[in-house]
């Protein structure tokens, strides 16, 4: 099974779950901004839940060269004949969309993932966004069972303590400068301590540089920063904040375990 992309706008790339073990030689695991979506579109055809699939930042029209069956995080599976097409529009209630294909999208494995990081140009297809013309193969269905996943999400996203501050509480808008990278927010500046020299950093930690306006790190993350870090987002709530749409009002609680006292 071949699909063609015929109209591409943003940033749409091949992922899955992402490359860990490796930030020990400079390389972010990477993978699905959104993994519950990922998995969800894998599990609407049967595929493994980390099958490579395209993350839509945007927008694609795919076509078909033979007949395919596709499916998107929301459930929807289509089922495409030769010359067809289909197009995955955004969607005003989250961030990013996910598009499986039957059997998974079939690229080139490096170190260990198919998923494309775009700032090391490695991974996917030549380590880039995808362009118009470009053709992608399936690998052979794994005759799974279909799994419908309930996708639920909210706006108030619960926040550990970071080595460098106490958390982040109160209200942040998402702005419009957030990529796979970091995800940047407006509000309350805040005064955090200078750091002397460099600390390793993981997808969620909040990094605060010199104008006070905290950044979200994403999948795409440097693997050691020079920023502080006032928390991290809990791993529960890693979906929920990074499914949001740009604009949005995101509310921050500092989390504290069951015992009292904020989680370290």
């Amino acid at each position: 099974m071949k699909v063609r992309v015929t109209s591409v706008a943003g940033l749409v790339t091949v992922q899955d779950l992402g490359r860990p073990g490796f930030m020990h030689q400079g390389v972010p695991p990477g993978g699905a901004l959104v993994p519950a979506f990922l998995r969800a579109a894998n599990g609407a055809l049967g595929n493994p839940e980390g099958a490579a699939a395209l993350e839509v930042l945007g927008r694609v029209v795919l076509e078909a060269a033979d007949e395919a069956r596709l499916a998107t995080e929301d459930g929807q599976v289509v089922r495409l004949r030769a010359g067809e097409t289909f197009a995955v529009e955004p969607r005003a209630d989250r961030r990013v969309r996910y598009l499986a294909v039957e059997g998974g999208l079939d690229v080139p494995l490096m170190m260990g993932s198919r998923s494309t990081l775009v700032v090391a140009g490695i991974g996917g297809l030549g380590g880039r966004g995808l362009r118009r013309g470009d053709e992608l193969g399936a690998r052979a269905p794994s005759g799974g069972e279909a799994i419908s996943r309930e996708l639920a999400f909210g706006d108030e996203i619960a926040v550990e303590p970071g080595p460098d501050g106490d958390g982040l509480a109160g209200e942040y808008l998402l702005d419009a400068a957030s990529n796979r990278v970091g995800s940047r927010l407006v509000g309350r500046a805040i005064v955090a301590k200078a750091l002397d020299g460099s600390v390793p950093l993981v997808r969620g930690a909040i990094e605060v540089p010199p104008d006070g306006m905290p950044i979200v790190l994403g999948p795409e993350h440097p693997t050691t920063g020079g920023y502080p870090v006032v928390g991290v987002i809990r791993d529960e709530d890693l979906d929920r904040f990074f499914a949001m749409p740009v604009g949005s009002r995101v509310r921050f609680r500092l989390w504290r375990s069951p015992r009292g006292g904020a989680r370290t």
